[in-house]
């Protein structure tokens, strides 16, 4: 079910989580590890949900549209940060900054890729929904086929 979109969603994680604790240090300057720390932490849920989303789909669907709706939001984060900050942008162009422009540029390609993945979020939550109906219980629900759980034993003394 989707298995290269799944895979490409996993490896972007794994890249953008990369970038943006990279473009929050270049922002932050040296030894402020507190800021990306927290923006690193909060956006490592995206990989883990993107990793259990791949590793069984049926089981972790219930993620896709947590994982949608959390794109879009930090879509629109970003397109508010530069909004927000087109005075410091203006000055970076102009004073020829590289760290802020070279942080504005990821958060760019962040954005376009996270617009990409709220695409791709959308076409699994629309695949796995139409799944859900033509898939059998048994397939839907793993832990009806497990053994039934063992009964504790007494013993007399």
């Amino acid at each position: 079910m989707y298995r290269p979109l799944r895979g490409i969603l996993f490896l972007y994680e794994c890249v953008r989580l990369a970038a943006l604790v990279w473009a929050v240090g270049l922002t932050t300057g040296e030894g402020a590890a507190f800021p990306v720390l927290v923006y690193g932490v909060a956006n490592a849920l995206f990989l883990l949900m993107a990793l259990f989303v791949r590793l069984d789909p049926i089981r972790y669907g219930v993620y896709v549209p947590l994982y949608t709706a959390g794109k879009v939001i930090a879509a629109v984060a970003a397109l508010g940060w530069c909004v927000f900050s087109r005075e410091q942008i203006v000055n970076a162009v102009f004073m020829e900054d590289d760290s802020m422009l070279t942080a504005l540029g990821l958060l760019i390609c962040i954005g376009l890729g996270d617009i990409l993945s709220v695409c791709g979020g959308a076409v699994l939550n629309r695949r796995l929904k139409r799944g859900e109906t033509v898939l059998p219980p048994e397939a839907a629900e793993p832990a009806a086929n497990k053994p039934a759980a063992i009964k504790p034993v007494e013993y007399e003394l």
